[in-house]
């Protein structure tokens, strides 16, 4: 018992007092002996825990043995300690006592608390990544800044942004505060401010640096209270590339609380980056697909346009032939029978002339003449 790795208590069962604690116990609960001595069992634990205890005394007066997990002790400084207990009745000498024996599983359940948090942060950004699949490109940054609200909150940082970089000197902000569910934004802002860090960015690596800064209540880009004191910074930023090209970056500062970037969450930050550059580069792809989509039906437009106006062209040559061809017929349906009037009036009349020219114009008969004159007068006029 002395040299158990757990802390071991022996209970009085009839009135729940602490009689004996090996040395672990003493450690466990920061407690001295002296002090043990004058607490009932339960009243090692917090307030809040206390039925708790008391109940597994009951039980194990009553069954013999028992067992509590996910309790803790209360040490002396208002620390905690998280443990779990099994008890038992046990004989001790020429007595029976409740023997508790207590193991620290506070570094277990930090791990157990560090795996639920990575496995809910990746199903945080599994369900993010799911609303970007059938996202339009129009609703895709502001989908972002929705995202970044729920990361930033679920992380518990203090402040949250992602740069879009707008060219070779400019790049334009989406950011959140702790304690607001609304975005800030800001126009064009230097890239030079970023210094060695845009460089290691481009690299496709992550910059994680501490600063000291000096915060004023009045900013936009923090909501965390009046408060101008200096502060120490820790900031974790990591890329946004789309085919090995920097197109932004994402950042998370802390500030409030000293803080440490865990690999595990460091990891998940850089599918963030991922995440919202895969967004990204499908948002300029909707783009670029929608221009090549309006070009091309200009160039329909103008190509239909340009084939309307040449068919109608055609319909017209066509039309005009069509006349001319009718035209053609129908003088040529009048020429015909006009031609053989006029052949048959320059027959007649040269019939009559050669019948002038067989009459005497001395003749005692000068109606005839007069009547073939006549005659001949009238085919001219035919004629």
């Amino acid at each position: 018992v002395h040299h158990a790795s757990d802390a071991i208590f022996a209970i009085d069962p009839e009135n729940g007092r602490i009689l004996e604690a090996n040395p672990m116990a003493l450690a466990l609960s920061g407690r001295e002996v002296a002090e043990l001595a004058a607490l009932h069992v339960w009243e090692l634990h917090p307030s809040a825990e206390h039925a708790a205890a008391r109940e597994l005394f009951e039980t194990v007066r009553s069954q013999g043995s028992g067992a509590l997990a996910d309790a803790s002790f209360l040490r002396h400084d208002g620390s905690r300690v998280d443990v779990d207990i099994t008890a038992s009745l046990i004989r001790y000498g020429d007595r029976t006592i409740i023997q508790r024996i207590c193991r620290d599983v506070t570094e277990r359940r930090q791990r157990d608390a560090a795996l639920r948090h990575h496995r809910e942060f990746e199903d945080l950004l599994l369900s993010i990544s799911a609303q970007f699949i059938a996202l339009p490109a129009a609703a895709t940054e502001d989908a972002i800044g929705e995202a970044l609200v729920r990361i930033g909150t679920f992380a518990e940082v203090d402040r949250a942004y992602v740069y879009v970089l707008e060219g070779e000197t400019s790049s334009r902000i989406y950011g959140w505060g702790a304690g607001s569910t609304e975005l800030y934004r800001r126009g064009d802002i230097p890239l030079d401010d970023f210094g060695w860090g845009l460089d290691k960015l481009r690299a496709g690596e992550t910059v994680i640096w501490e600063t000291q800064e000096r915060y004023d209540a009045t900013a936009e880009d923090h909501f965390c209270g009046p408060d101008d004191e200096t502060r120490l910074r820790s900031s974790v930023c990591v890329p946004m590339q789309s085919d090995g090209e920097l197109i932004g970056f994402c950042g998370f500062d802390a500030f409030r609380e000293a803080s440490t970037w865990r690999d595990d969450i460091v990891k998940l930050l850089r599918m963030v980056g991922l995440i919202f550059a895969g967004a990204m580069a499908r948002k300029q792809a909707q783009e670029a697909l929608e221009a090549a989509k309006l070009d091309l039906e200009r160039k329909v437009a103008e190509r239909t346009a340009e084939l309307e106006a040449k068919h109608a062209e055609l319909l017209q040559t066509q039309r005009n032939a069509a006349l001319g061809q009718l035209v053609a017929g129908v003088a040529h349906e009048v020429n015909t029978p006009l031609g053989a009037i006029k052949s048959n009036t320059q027959t007649m009349t040269r019939a009559l002339e050669r019948l002038q020219s067989w009459l005497n114009v001395d003749t005692e008969e000068p109606r005839l003449d007069r009547r073939v004159g006549r005659t001949l007068g009238v085919a001219r006029d035919l004629g």
